[in-house]
């Protein structure tokens, strides 16, 4: 017994001993590395620097981009009165106690425009190369002249049902819109911008559909994957004029005597600012196209 304890007495002292060797040998490497290191920096490292330094990175600013064809203001106007005069009277829910509009209309004339392509969120430094490209290819394209189109929806152009966008089409050199639209997303896309899977389609934004109105009046449930009967997006009267102005021209549904049309000269970039007062939208550069 005496023996076993000696042994082990002894073995645990080795241990502590090889212990010690390897917290000496530690030891002696820090030491030097501080002692080559001091001598190579001349000057200490500030308090300050190394709070600085461990304060995570800002994001980089971006802004919320369109490209888009601007309208001439007597356009912009006829658009407001389409709304004003045509529509806006007849958005209403009858039979409720709160007459509320079923469509968010667009009634700041600024806003009118048609987009080419939304770019999204922008980092601030891709801003200079983006328009460097963009300055260059849509010189391809000729000045052209649009006019003010009848009235279509969204998803169905032709019909009310389910829509969720009421818009105002544009006529004239369509095609000449068309392959300028194509320019931009070629020019684009090498750029990191997802082009648009959708065939393009020529608009102007009138209002977005805030609800559907079921046919008392009012939502109707409905079970999933089912649509409820006699249901509508608008309210009958609306409907009704709607679908009237979605097969005549412009200047018949207004009944203006002269057609709105306006020569487009340029592509506009567009910083989208959005707030609870609605949105904003600042022209921050305008690309011309080919003046030969």
């Amino acid at each position: 017994m005496i023996g076993y304890i000696s042994r082990h007495s002894h073995r645990s002292f080795r241990h502590r001993l090889r212990r010690l060797e390897r917290y000496w040998i530690m030891g002696t490497v820090v030491a030097s590395f501080i002692s080559s290191s001091s001598s190579t920096i001349s000057t200490p490292i500030s308090v300050t620097a190394l709070t600085t330094a461990s304060q995570p990175l800002k994001p980089k600013a971006s802004k919320r981009l369109f490209l888009a064809v601007e309208l001439s203001d007597d356009a912009k106007n006829l658009c407001l009165e389409t709304i004003t005069d045509k529509l806006l009277p007849l958005d209403k829910e009858q039979g409720t106690e709160n007459e509320k509009s079923s469509v968010k209309w667009v009634l700041d004339p600024s806003l009118f425009h048609c987009t080419l392509q939304f770019l999204g969120s922008v980092k601030d430094y891709q801003i200079s190369d983006l328009s460097d490209q963009l300055r260059k290819q849509v010189q391809s394209i000729t000045p052209f002249t649009l006019q003010l189109g009848g009235l279509g929806c969204f998803p169905n152009r032709k019909s009310t049902k389910n829509a969720s966008v009421v818009w105002l089409g544009l006529e004239g050199d369509t095609q000449e819109l068309t392959d300028l639209s194509s320019v931009v997303m070629d020019t684009t896309e090498p750029l990191g911008f997802r082009r648009e899977r959708r065939p393009f389609s020529a608009h102007i934004t009138l209002g977005r559909v805030k609800r559907r109105i079921g046919g008392a009046g009012g939502r109707r449930k409905r079970g999933r994957g089912q649509e409820p009967q006699n249901s509508s997006s608008f309210p009958t009267a609306l409907q009704d004029q709607i679908e009237k102005m979605m097969t005549i021209d412009h200047n018949e549904a207004t009944e203006t005597k002269s057609t709105c049309s306006f020569q487009v000269n340029h592509v506009s970039l567009m910083e989208s600012k959005l707030s609870k007062g609605g949105p904003e939208y600042i022209t921050l550069e305008r690309f011309d196209l080919c003046k030969s």
